[in-house]
């Protein structure tokens, strides 16, 4: 007896299969991106990718945050009404013991319930932040995510990300192209004109987090 679920731990059915059946099955397993396995505490999802390394989804909540931004020569310090966030962790190790060395993605969703607002539905777009591509994938500079390897998902999200300076690179690729003349110049002028609070639907979207589970979009 085979029982499938989805990302959630939701049952989607059960099946009678033959043992050989079930050996091509876990033999196929490899071919797959990423082999996610039952979330961690505050952790969406969890998983081995078909290199064997370890990758994590975590959700930091909508909340009010202030950054910092380096433009130039001057630093400015932003208050930004964050929307939901949802990061791609990649790290090295076995899944009991993972040390975090990269942050692959961010994407944004609607919503103020946090993980409570995220499902197979859920529209993810590029977040209103400097230094992340149009993939969702960004740009840590010199950033050493290594530094905090060893903290929880969600820590080191939060010290690697929010915490460190963003810089005045890659500016205009969170916003959308919608053919008529652009509202604003770049996300740092849509922040400011905003008061922080920039509409998601000025943010291009990627696509859904069912299409992400299924790897039907990715930052890489």
């Amino acid at each position: 007896m085979v029982t499938r679920y989805d990302w959630a731990g939701t049952q989607l059915g059960r099946s009678l299969v033959e043992p050989g059946d079930i050996i091509k099955m876990l033999g196929g397993l490899q071919n797959n991106a990423v082999q996610w396995h039952r979330p961690a505490p505050g952790v969406v999802a969890f998983g081995t990718d078909a290199n064997g390394k370890q990758r994590c989804l975590v959700v930091r909540p909508a909340k009010r945050t202030k950054i910092r931004c380096d433009v130039g020569n001057k630093t400015k310090r932003l208050d930004v009404h964050m929307p939901n966030l949802l990061a791609e962790l990649v790290g090295e190790g076995d899944a009991a013991n993972p040390r975090w060395k990269q942050i692959a993605a961010v994407y944004c969703f609607a919503g103020r319930g946090g993980v409570k607002s995220l499902s197979n539905d859920t529209v993810l777009r590029v977040p209103p932040l400097p230094n992340v591509y149009r993939t969702g994938k960004i740009c840590m500079g010199s950033v050493n995510v290594s530094t905090w390897e060893k903290l929880k998902p969600a820590e080191v999200f939060e010290k690697a990300f929010i915490e460190t300076p963003f810089t005045d690179h890659i500016l205009t690729a969170p916003l959308e192209e919608s053919g008529r003349k652009a509202k604003y110049r770049n996300v740092l002028h849509a922040l400011k004109e905003t008061r922080g609070r920039v509409p998601l639907g000025e943010l291009v979207r990627l696509g859904t987090f069912g299409e992400l589970m299924k790897g039907k979009f990715n930052a890489e």
